[in-house]
């Protein structure tokens, strides 16, 4: 019940996340994201932390050629859920 909520709110932040907002907080943003891909493993569904952890380290990327600490999460993600284009 709680942690479904939790996962729900996660992923409208995740996906719609500011990156003028995440400036000011990287690393705190980066432990709601670590929360959510361990809950998201708990539960048996990676599937689902796919799309809004790949949304949240682009959002939280200063340039398209720098790695944030979320990349990968996003990436382990992708592995465990079997989503490997979404990878690429």
């Amino acid at each position: 019940p709680l942690s479904r909520a939790f996962m729900e709110q996660c992923r409208a932040l995740l996906i719609n996340a500011d990156p003028a907002h995440l400036a000011h907080a990287p690393a705190e943003f980066a432990g709601v994201c670590g929360k959510y891909l361990a809950l998201a493993m708990e539960a048996g569904v990676p599937l689902h932390a796919v799309r809004p952890l790949i949304c949240a380290a682009l959002a939280l990327q200063p340039a398209p050629t720098h790695f944030t600490p979320v990349h990968p999460m996003a990436l382990l993600a992708c592995i465990l859920a079997k989503c490997y284009q979404a990878a690429a």
